[in-house]
């Protein structure tokens, strides 16, 4: 009888532990938004200084590191996500730069310039 009520307890226990994730998780759902035709938990890349039309690529994984993008010229930005800052790389007049996004935020190249994009990191969190 005593590994029977160990195991209840056991269960009792952990139900109660993992219920408020159970809230968190449909809290975050909630929240959760599209824009245009770029779907959360995504950042988007648009071929054009608007963020009409399609997307030409998307990134869902965070990194330690700058994944590769296209480079293209213009470009615009769409990040999704709701926690998470996007640090964008690329290149003008022979230099390399970095930008934010903030989480649910957007950038187009034509405000700094004619730049190129290159690469992108998706941050933990909403700093860059």
């Amino acid at each position: 009888m005593k590994s029977v009520s160990k195991r209840a307890i056991g269960s009792a226990v952990a139900g109660a532990l993992l219920a408020p994730l159970a809230v968190i998780g449909a809290a975050q759902s909630a929240s959760a938004t599209s824009y245009g035709s770029c779907a959360y938990p995504y950042v988007c890349i648009y071929n054009n200084n608007t963020t009409s039309g399609s997307w030409s690529a998307e990134y869902q994984d965070q990194t330690s590191y700058f994944q590769y993008v296209s480079p293209r010229t213009p470009f615009s930005v769409v990040n999704t996500r709701n926690q998470d800052s996007v640090e964008i790389q690329y290149t003008a007049f022979g230099n390399s730069f970095t930008a934010c996004v903030s989480p649910n935020g957007q950038m187009y190249s034509s405000t700094i310039g004619s730049p190129t994009i290159t690469g992108l990191r998706i941050n933990v969190g909403d700093h860059c």
